[in-house]
């Protein structure tokens, strides 16, 4: 349906059949105001493109997009308001779905991108804008390319609630100076050299990751780092994963100037013995890291429980600055692997943990150790 301006839907379906073709798209100008109701999409082109501007009213019952040579679902430069009760994105060349420079709020409700058919492109991507957007959906992408890119935000939330799953890219968040991006429905991704979760150059933005529950926030990657915050403040709420794995990466985890409002919890699977946790590597095993295993700098709250390290390549766990910091059931075996001599101040070998000048409540629990250094 090629939409000139001004128009009012409702109580109806669209479907496509070709891959070329669009279920509503503005024609290449501004859709002005535009009020749609009770309208499904379905079908194997673009579902909805109108990327010229306008103001929305527009509420999809369900949206259906398959094989589409362009995008799933494409905003630009929109006000007012977008909602898509449930969608089905798979098997598109480009973006599942991608909103550039909106005011508009959007509210993916419900539904999948890439459960069947990873999109060629991101899974979400979310370019500038400043109005609040929430994507229910889960994402799954299983080729190169990041499952969920967000960049340039200056206000507003953007919130992901349905899980993310990808054995391809990871998720990057570059370059917003305003804001909050939320992570509430949990994550699994397994990106290889890729690094895993990436929030970087993000000064005035706040980033929250949130436990849903048992089995959610694992990272793993190879020579990839599982996870890189710098120059973004952790909110209040923290950044919360059950387990960060890496092996071979230059480091595993990097937090750099995250500010003192939040920090990140590792929290294993709880599991104890005898009252203690135990010492399992359910937080997850960093190996043979060529630098530091957990590399801190200007990082405040930090607790890894159950969490194994082993050859670090100078040291395990190296803290400049910040404090509050936890290291509960960690095994951190042979520091200093790639490097001896260089890592460790006169201690031969690299440390289990290294720190300096920080402050607050910092512990390393009876159950830790560090061994063969």
């Amino acid at each position: 349906m090629l939409l000139a301006q001004n128009n009012t839907l409702s109580g109806f379906n669209i479907s496509t059949t070709n891959a070329a073709a669009d279920g509503i798209e503005d024609g290449g100008g501004t859709v002005g105001t535009l009020t749609i109701s009770n309208v499904s999409i379905a079908g194997t082109g673009q579902a909805v493109d109108i990327d010229q501007g306008g103001t929305l009213n527009v509420t999809l019952a369900s949206v259906t997009s398959t094989g589409s040579s362009e995008e799933g679902i494409q905003l630009a430069g929109v006000a007012g308001s977008f909602t898509a009760s449930t969608v089905s994105l798979n098997g598109m060349t480009g973006d599942g779905i991608d909103l550039d420079n909106n005011s508009a709020t959007v509210a993916i409700n419900g539904g999948s991108i890439g459960n069947s058919n990873d999109p060629g492109g991101i899974g979400v991507d979310v370019n500038g804008g400043t109005g609040n957007v929430t994507i229910g959906a889960t994402i799954n992408k299983t080729t190169a390319g990041d499952v969920v890119e967000v960049t340039g935000r200056t206000a507003g939330t953007v919130d992901f609630n349905g899980n993310i799953t990808s054995t391809g890219g990871g998720i990057d968040l570059t370059g917003s100076s305003g804001g909050t991006i939320r992570f509430d429905g949990g994550m699994n991704l397994s990106t290889g050299a890729a690094t895993a979760f990436n929030s970087t150059g993000n000064t005035g933005m706040t980033l929250v990751v949130t436990d849903p529950g048992a089995g959610s926030n694992i990272l793993t990657t190879t020579t990839g780092t599982a996870l890189n915050v710098a120059n973004t403040t952790i909110g209040a709420e923290d950044l919360t994963f059950q387990s960060i794995s890496a092996n071979g990466a230059v480091n595993g985890i990097v937090l750099n100037n995250t500010g003192a409002s939040g920090g990140l919890t590792v929290t294993g699977d709880g599991s104890t013995t005898g009252g203690l946790l135990d010492r399992d590597g359910s937080g997850g095993t960093i190996q043979n890291t060529t630098g530091d295993a957990v590399s801190l700098t200007n990082a405040f709250d930090v607790t890894l429980r159950q969490v194994n390290i082993t050859n670090a390549g100078f040291d395990g766990v190296q803290s400049t600055g910040g404090g509050n910091i936890v290291l509960s059931a960690v095994d951190i075996n042979h520091p200093g692997n790639s490097n001896p001599g260089a890592g460790g101040d006169g201690f031969g070998s690299g440390n289990g943990w290294r720190a300096e000048n920080i402050t607050g409540t910092n512990s390393f629990d009876n159950n830790s150790r560090v061994f063969n250094w």
